[in-house]
């Protein structure tokens, strides 16, 4: 897959397109199923960065030590 096509994705996927580019890229998704595969695999991803980073977060967040006291 060419890096053009990979930003088209991406875009596709943040919504950055416009309406007629949007409109444009889901008729070319509906006739083609490598297309598909492609978002579909780059939603993955996409999901799987979130959860880690989400994962990372609490981890941190939990290894926070609170200093105790009392107003």
């Amino acid at each position: 897959m060419n890096s053009q096509l990979e930003q088209k994705i991406e875009h596709y996927i943040n919504g950055d397109l416009s309406p007629d580019e949007h409109q444009a890229f889901e008729e070319e998704l509906q006739k083609d199923t490598q297309l598909q595969s492609e978002v579909r695999l780059q939603q993955e991803v996409i999901a799987g960065l979130e959860a880690y980073r989400k994962q990372e977060l609490f981890s941190r967040l939990n290894a926070i030590e609170i200093a105790g006291g009392g107003a």
